[in-house]
């Protein structure tokens, strides 16, 4: 009887190494941009807080320059915040710009200053006061981050009385 000869197989092993290198590669793609992904949602928390903190910061700069003598002087008082209370356009704001030197500086603070939202502009920025209904103040600002299709914006609504 004849014994069948097999051909030799050759590089079996190198295959099987080729192959658990790829799909090393491919988890060590697929973790390095879940950290990316992580990173960029981080820069957005933070952005957002910082808003927050700066919306925080001028609410509390009206509640203690508000002029409290009587009804009418806190409405009037109010009104001095007032800036852009024009419409809106994508974050961009129409109207007079406040002349209150505390607005001008917040402002200035939120768009140029040492912790500036990213891509803010002073018309991106707005403080409404309607005395009429119970002196409610909105306080909006918006930015945009470079991989931002349109503006962002974090609005905060209080009341002071």
């Amino acid at each position: 009887m004849r014994d069948h000869i097999r051909p030799r197989e050759h590089g079996g092993t190198l295959i099987e190494v080729l192959v658990a290198v790829a799909l090393f590669l491919l988890g060590v793609v697929g973790v390095v941009s879940a950290m990316g992904v992580v990173v960029s949602n981080q820069a957005d928390v933070q952005i957002r807080s910082e808003a927050a903190m700066r919306a925080e910061s001028m609410l509390n700069t009206m509640w203690l320059n508000v002029d409290r003598t009587t009804p009418a002087a806190t409405a009037l008082s109010l009104q001095n915040f007032a800036h852009l209370t024009g419409t809106e356009q994508a974050c961009n704001f129409a109207g007079a710009a406040s002349s209150n030197n505390l607005v001008t500086a917040w402002v200035s603070d939120v768009t140029s200053g040492a912790g500036k939202l990213p891509g803010s502009t002073p018309a991106m920025q707005q403080i409404l006061v309607d005395t009429t209904a119970n002196n409610q103040v909105t306080i909006t600002l918006c930015w945009q981050s470079s991989g931002d299709a349109a503006p962002r914006q974090y609005v905060l609504r209080s009341y002071v009385n």
